[in-house]
């Protein structure tokens, strides 16, 4: 017993971490701290590709696309076009706001809803060491070059985003090969959801309908005032088992669609959904629970 309390590891004090230690990552003081350095890192790295993503995807370029800006344009609308008329300016004012308001609320937490989903994805597959070998580089480049580790404030996960995304679309390719290879796998991912026989519930034809449609509104301002796109729902599906009927709408007669009783699809009200097989969007209108045509658009 004396000779062992007399190797170099019982002298030292604090922590050892040699000898059968090594590799042992010293206690960390969660009840100060609150989570590990490691998992704070993760989340810091979450949060930078969900931004990256944003940036990429172009989410909020648009102020049309900001729920306040749509709640004070519609507000604006009603109140031009006297909706709740007739009570005192205050009863005015707060029933022209009323449905605006539900709107912004229920797009907010749309994006809030996609955001998380997002950040579920990402969070899942951390660690599968993609992106580590790409900070791993960064660390390695701060090191080498102590001015580049100024330019991004010593983050070595937001450098190794840079060059994790240089690997990607280093390989020279044109605008047209990128947004021909983005359909293509758009049309995958919604190939891969089966109908109850095992079958795609979206033809590849149908696919690229819907790409081509939703891509239109996002490069159409106009589009983009009109519709306002579910991003959970990216299409009417067959299942839906929606049909045709005519209603009377401001004293003229309608042609809308209904969802089939009992539909368990989440559609938002207000939302406007591609439907392939009509080559057109439909606004759908959650109180009357049925889709109004746009005639906007055109394949």
């Amino acid at each position: 017993m004396s000779r062992t309390l007399k190797r170099p590891m019982f002298r030292k004090g604090g922590e050892v971490m040699e000898g059968v230690m090594t590799g042992i990552k010293p206690r960390e003081s969660f009840q100060d701290k609150g989570m590990s350095d490691t998992m704070r890192s993760d989340i810091q790295n979450i949060q930078s590709r969900i931004n990256l993503i944003d940036a990429i995807s172009g989410a909020g370029a648009s102020p049309l696309g900001n729920p306040l800006t749509q709640f004070l344009l519609q507000t604006g609308q009603n109140l031009i076009g006297g909706t709740a008329a007739g009570g005192t300016k205050l009863q005015e004012i707060v029933g022209a706001t009323k449905d605006p308001l539900n709107r912004a609320i229920t797009a907010q937490e749309r994006r809030n809803a996609s955001r998380r989903k997002i950040a579920a994805t990402l969070l899942s597959k951390m660690g599968t060491g993609g992106l580590q070998k790409y900070i791993k580089q960064a660390k390695d480049a701060f090191r080498i070059d102590p001015s580049l580790a100024k330019q991004y404030g010593n983050n070595a996960e937001k450098y190794g985003l840079v060059l994790f995304n240089q690997e990607r679309f280093r390989q020279g390719k044109s605008d047209t090969t990128l947004k021909r290879e983005a359909k293509q796998d758009y049309v995958k991912n919604l190939m891969r959801v089966k109908d109850n026989r095992g079958n795609p519930a979206v033809s590849q034809d149908a696919g690229e309908l819907i790409y081509d449609a939703r891509q239109a509104v996002k490069d159409n301002t106009k589009l983009q005032k009109d519709l306002q796109l579910d991003p959970n729902v990216q299409y009417v599906p067959k299942k839906a088992g929606i049909t045709k009927d005519k209603i009377t709408i401001g004293g003229k007669e309608r042609t809308v669609y209904r969802p089939k009783a009992g539909n368990i699809i989440d559609f938002q009200d207000d939302f406007a959904y591609f439907e392939p097989r009509l080559k057109r969007f439909l606004i759908y209108k959650k109180e009357q629970d049925i889709f109004i045509p746009y005639g906007g658009y055109k394949p």
